[in-house]
């Protein structure tokens, strides 16, 4: 493995998504290309670089947001019949 170079791993093709897209249109881009990350780029110019967003970024937010609205949603996510431990 210390013979392994970057190049070796490095993605060729990146999925790119605007800044002004909504996460759940990130999930669904991700959901579609299989991708767990996407590049964020400019709405103005796509070859410029604002950042990434991960599956993990994603799922963090998502978790937060269920948090923030309570315990009720949390259970509207769930599969029929599914229930979280101590409810």
């Amino acid at each position: 493995a210390s013979g392994l170079r970057l190049a070796d791993l490095a993605r060729r093709v990146m999925v790119a998504i605007p800044p002004d897209r909504t996460l759940r249109e990130a999930a669904e881009l991700m959901a579609q290309t299989r991708a767990d990350v996407l590049v964020v780029t400019a709405a103005e110019d796509p070859s410029r670089l604002l950042g990434v967003l991960t599956l993990r970024d994603l799922l963090q937010a998502h978790g937060e947001h269920l948090e923030s609205a309570g315990r009720r949603e949390a259970f509207e996510v769930l599969p029929a019949g599914w229930k979280l431990p101590g409810a």
